[in-house]
C-alpha cells in the first residue's frame, strides 16, 4: 500500500501539472495588451496553493488505499475459497473411504488399505441404507473388531468390548465373587462351555449341576463358541439375583434357574491321610493360591507328614505366577519353564535354592488339568521329584497377554508358548501320566471310593 501511494503522488506532481481551472485564474496582460501565461507556481497565492496541494495529496492517498484494499480483499477471497474447497475435497475423500475410527494403511504391516477401507464403507452403506431391521452401529463396529480375532482360529485370542473387559477384570482371579459356584472350562472341539465341577455347598451344587454338564445358553443367549471369560462374566452377577441356564446333559436340554450368592472358596485345602501322607487339593491358580499352598505345606510338615500328594484334577489353570511360585517352593534351584514368542525370543523362569521340599511326591491330573496346572506338573515331573497319576492332561501350553486399550476396551492374545524344563511342547498334547488310572465314577458314587486317589496313595507309599 505504501508503494502504491508513493507512486500516485509522484505521478501527479513531478511533471508540474496543475488543474486547468487554477491555470485559467492566473492569466494577466502586459502593457501592449498581449495576454501571456505567467508561471502559475509564482503567481498563485501561496496559502491557496498549499491548501490545494494538500487536498490533491489526500485524494490521491485515499484513491491508492482504496485500490490496495480491493486488491488485498480479492487475493484473500481467492485464498479462502481455495481453502474451503480443499477441505470439502478432503472431507468427501475421507467420508468415501473410512468408517469411524478407521485409517487406511501407511505401512506394509497395516491391514486397512485405501481399497479395503472403501470396501468396508461400501458394505456398511448397504447395511445403513437397505438393512430391514433395527441395528446398533456400535455393535456393527464391535463385530468388525471381534471378527479380526475370530479369524485367527485361536479360541484364546479375543477382543473385549468395554463392558466385557470391565466384567472380566473385576472377577478374574478373585477368591471371593458373586455367582453360582462352579468351575467351567472351554471345549475347543465343539465350542462348548463345560462344568468341570460345582463347588461344595454352592448354589450350582444345590441346583443339581453336575460334572460334564454343557452350558448352552445364559439368560436365553446362546454361548456356544463364546470366550470362556465372557461366559463366566455372564453367569456371575449380583448376589440374590437369578440367572437362567440352559444345560445339555446326555443329549437332553434342561432349563434351570440358579440364585447367585457370594462365593468364597479357599483355592487350596490340605489334610493328612493314612497317618503320614499329606494331601493338598489346588482347585485353581488365583492371586493368593501360592501363599495358601505354602501355608498348607508348612502346617502339614509340622504334623509330621512323610510324603505329599498334590491333586490338580479339574484345575483349569489361572495365574502363571502362582504356579511358578509353588514350583519354586518345591524344586530348589532350577528351571521351571521357558516361554518363547513368535520371534524365537525366550524368557526363562527359574527357581532359586532357598527352599526345597525333599519328600516323596505324587501329582494327580486328568483331562481338565490345564495351563498353570500343567506348568507345575511338567516341572515336578521333569525333575523327577513327583510321579504323575491319573489321565492325560488338557494340553494348553500357550500363554495369553491381556492388554487394555485407551478407549476402555481390551484384548487377550496368545503371545507365547511355554516349554517344560526338558523342552517338552505340551500344547494340544497334554502330559501323559506315569501311572494311568481312569476315574471310576460308579465306584465313587456307590461306595464313596476315589480309585485314582487310592492309586496315588499306593504309589507315594512305594517311593
Amino acid at each position: 500500500m505504501e508503494n502504491n501511494e508513493t507512486n500516485q503522488e509522484t505521478g501527479v506532481y513531478s511533471s508540474g501539472r496543475i488543474p486547468e481551472s487554477v491555470i485559467g485564474e492566473n492569466i494577466s496582460a502586459d502593457e501592449s495588451g498581449n495576454a501571456d501565461c505567467v508561471n502559475a507556481f509564482s503567481n498563485i497565492d501561496s496559502a491557496a496553493n498549499d491548501e490545494l496541494v494538500k487536498k490533491a495529496v489526500k485524494k490521491a492517498k485515499r484513491r491508492g488505499r482504496l485500490q490496495g484494499f480491493f486488491i488485498s480483499f480479492a487475493v484473500m477471497l481467492v485464498l479462502v475459497i481455495a481453502f474451503i474447497f480443499s477441505l470439502y475435497k478432503i472431507y468427501r475423500f475421507e467420508a468415501r473411504l473410512f468408517l469411524p475410527g478407521i485409517k487406511y494403511a501407511t505401512g506394509s504391516s497395516d491391514i486397512i488399505t485405501k481399497e479395503n477401507a472403501a470396501k468396508l464403507n461400501k458394505l456398511y452403506s448397504y447395511i445403513d441404507t437397505q438393512f430391514l431391521f433395527d441395528y446398533s452401529k456400535e455393535e456393527v463396529e464391535n463385530g468388525m473388531y471381534k471378527g479380526m480375532f475370530e479369524a485367527l482360529g485361536d479360541e484364546y485370542s479375543v477382543y473385549y468390548t468395554k463392558d466385557e473387559y470391565d466384567e472380566m477384570m473385576t472377577s478374574y482371579g478373585n477368591e471371593t465373587f458373586c455367582g453360582i459356584g462352579a468351575y467351567l472350562q472351554y471345549n475347543e472341539e465343539n465350542g462348548a462351555t463345560v462344568v468341570v465341577r460345582p463347588m461344595l455347598g454352592s448354589p450350582a451344587e444345590k441346583a443339581g449341576l453336575k460334572k460334564d454338564d454343557i452350558i448352552k445358553a445364559v439368560d436365553g443367549e446362546d454361548v456356544t463358541g463364546m470366550d470362556l471369560d465372557i461366559v463366566v462374566s455372564k453367569v456371575r452377577g449380583p448376589a440374590g439375583e437369578s440367572v437362567h441356564l440352559t444345560i445339555v446333559r446326555g443329549g437332553k436340554e434342561i432349563e434351570v434357574d440358579i440364585v447367585r450368592a457370594e462365593i468364597t472358596e479357599e483355592t487350596v485345602t490340605g489334610e493328612v491321610l493314612d497317618g503320614d501322607i499329606g494331601y493338598i487339593v489346588i482347585t485353581t491358580f488365583a492371586d493368593q493360591t501360592d501363599e495358601q499352598f505354602i501355608k498348607n505345606v508348612d502346617i502339614l510338615l509340622e504334623k509330621g507328614i512323610k510324603s505329599l500328594i498334590i491333586d490338580l484334577r479339574s484345575n483349569g489353570g489361572g495365574y502363571v505366577d502362582s504356579a511358578t511360585n509353588i514350583a519354586d517352593r518345591i524344586l530348589g534351584e532350577g528351571k521351571i519353564l521357558t516361554m518363547v514368542d513368535r520371534n524365537g525370543n525366550s524368557e526363562v523362569i527359574n527357581s532359586d535354592e532357598e527352599n526345597k521340599l525333599e519328600i516323596p511326591m505324587v501329582v494327580m491330573i486328568d483331562g481338565y488339568s490345564a495351563s498353570a496346572s500343567e506348568i507345575l506338573t511338567g516341572a515336578l515331573r521333569d525333575y523327577g521329584v513327583a510321579t504323575t497319576v491319573g489321565t492325560t492332561s488338557f494340553g494348553k501350553g500357550i500363554v495369553q497377554d491381556v492388554i487394555p486399550l485407551p478407549d476402555g476396551t481390551g484384548l487377550k492374545i496368545t503371545a507365547s508358548e511355554y516349554l517344560t524344563p526338558s523342552g517338552d511342547h505340551i500344547h494340544k498334547k497334554g502330559i501323559t501320566p506315569d501311572v494311568e488310572v481312569l476315574f471310576d465314577a460308579e465306584k465313587y458314587i456307590n461306595d464313596g471310593i476315589d480309585n485314582q486317589l487310592e492309586k496315588a496313595k499306593e504309589v507315594v507309599k512305594s517311593k
